[in-house]
């Protein structure tokens, strides 16, 4: 048991469980300011995705676009790159793939190939041009 203590493994552990706490203790002290009823706010916060069941699936999906965006994250810094426009990058992404299905005057069955294209293609403005100026200019 001495050993489990003292592993690398409990000593992450620890740190993300401090992490979330000194997080949760700062969100609560800024609800103290800015609400009327902060118990009842945090607990809203806390406990109001886990009420109904569409909440849930919002919830789910919220969560699951981060963490894929935080997984091509893990990738770029592995690589030793720097860049902090993947959520912004995937929002415009959305944004221009949800025009363009809205707007552009096809039958519904061929709008859903030009939206992906055009949601993928538009990484080229934040984070293509960044790109190939770091790798052939050597610029950070």
């Amino acid at each position: 048991m001495k050993n489990f203590f003292k592993s690398k493994g409990f000593r992450e552990f620890l740190r993300v469980l401090i992490a979330l706490a000194i997080g949760l203790t700062f969100g609560f002290i800024i609800t103290l300011f800015v609400s009327e009823t902060p118990i009842e706010a945090y607990k809203s916060f806390l406990l109001g995705p886990l009420t109904r069941l569409n909440r849930i699936g919002d919830w789910l999906e919220d969560s699951l676009t981060l963490v894929l965006v935080g997984l091509a994250m893990c990738i770029v810094f592995t690589a030793g790159q720097w860049y902090v426009g993947a959520e912004g990058q995937m929002i415009l992404g959305s944004l221009i793939s949800g025009v363009v299905v809205l707007f552009v005057p096809l039958p519904p069955r061929f709008t859903n190939y030009p939206g992906v294209c055009s949601g993928c293609d538009s990484w080229i403005p934040m984070g293509g041009y960044p790109s190939v100026f770091e790798s052939l200019l050597e610029c950070k």
